[in-house]
């Protein structure tokens, strides 16, 4: 009896795990619907539900670390990255989601040995590789960057991002030589690649040869009419070269594409100055700051255009607002404003009538700079 009894008992208790478990599948199953929608709590409450029912089950540890992740509470995703970790030590999704929690935290060291771990269980994996980039590029630790890149590379021989993307990490270390190659390599590939002649021109133009910097730049917008960083990549060369008629032209085809970047139209704005023509520098100014009214620089644009059209007053205001703000670049409205008045009066551009009303505000202006 003793013995019937015992397996009565063994039996319960096999169902009641057996129905733990079925009850534990289904809210798995709930929370993934909520995840893929993109509810993230409902799909928290349900994997919460699901590993109270089975605490054995790396897979609803990682998912719960990864919406903590996602929810950015980093602390209360750690414990259950480790958790899925330690019930499945090859668990490359749980390693990588505990490498991003640590960056966020800036806990490098553990991040780092994280992301390895990842990458040493599977070195072709993109998810983790690409979590490596972007976590070495934080970091600014451009070799491993580019040691990933490369590897990525070999992941996806014919993705143009890639190269497009390396190139400029290149850039950025001023080897204009391997990023000019690289994109070239992404040239071959895609030949209508209207980016990577626009970057190409970026590579030319930091290495100082302006005539390949705006032979690529144009061959970026003969392929793409709307390749908008070639026109105003353009239009700066043309400044250098103190063309600014094209410069302008430049910057309102950027602008056709791109209507709401106010540095642009502070930019057009000041160079519409040099054309003498202070109306349409007003018109540019007054646009900018409608868009943006934290430019405070573009005020300074404003100020000028208003004193060249010989409406003093308006532009002292202006500056007079503005005499204790800073501009640009760390400088003051003012020191900016004496720059601005230098530049202008070498190009001669300072209308004869108001040469007197110009010195008189520079003497306030430098006033205000001591």
């Amino acid at each position: 009896m003793m013995k019937y009894f015992i397996h009565i008992i063994l039996g319960c208790l096999l169902l009641l795990n057996s129905c733990k478990t079925f009850r534990s599948d289904i809210a798995v199953q709930k929370g993934f619907k909520a995840e893929k929608k993109g509810d993230f709590p409902v799909a928290l409450n349900h994997y919460l539900k699901a590993n109270k029912l089975n605490p054995n089950y790396a897979w609803t540890y990682g998912s719960i670390g990864y919406i903590y992740n996602k929810a950015g509470l980093y602390n209360l995703s750690i414990p259950f990255l480790q958790k899925a970790i330690e019930l499945e030590p090859n668990n490359i999704s749980a390693y990588t989601n505990l490498g991003i929690a640590y960056a966020i935290l800036e806990d490098y060291p553990q991040a780092s040995q994280a992301f390895q771990k990842a990458i040493d269980l599977d070195s072709n994996n993109l998810n983790t590789i690409n979590n490596l980039i972007h976590f070495y590029l934080e970091q600014q630790d451009y070799e491993s960057a580019i040691y990933f890149y490369e590897q990525k590379m070999r992941v996806e021989p014919n993705s143009t991002d890639n190269y497009i993307a390396l190139a400029l990490v290149w850039i950025e270390l001023e080897n204009y030589e391997k990023s000019i190659d690289i994109l070239n390599q992404a040239i071959s590939l895609n030949p209508q690649l209207s980016i990577a002649y626009n970057n190409l021109g970026v590579a030319y133009q930091r290495k100082g040869d302006l005539s390949k910097a705006m032979e690529n730049y144009q061959k970026a917008i003969e392929l793409n009419n709307e390749e908008m960083l070639a026109y105003k990549n353009l239009a700066y060369i043309y400044v250098k070269q103190d063309n600014y008629e094209q410069a302008i032209n430049m910057f309102n085809q950027y602008l056709l594409i791109n209507p709401q970047d106010a540095r642009t139209y502070g930019s057009l704005s000041y160079y519409y100055i040099f054309i003498k023509d202070c109306e349409k520098a007003e018109q540019s100014a007054i646009k900018g700051l409608n868009i943006d009214s934290t430019q405070t620089w573009i005020k300074g644009n404003l100020a000028t255009s208003l004193l060249f059209q010989n409406r003093y007053e308006e532009a002292e205001s202006i500056f007079f607002k503005l005499r204790e703000k800073m501009c640009y670049e760390h400088k003051t409205c003012p020191e900016m404003w004496l720059e601005d008045f230098d530049e202008l009066e070498k190009a001669g551009v300072i209308p004869e009538n108001q040469k007197e009303n110009v010195e008189k505000m520079r003497q306030l202006l430098k006033v205000t700079t001591k």
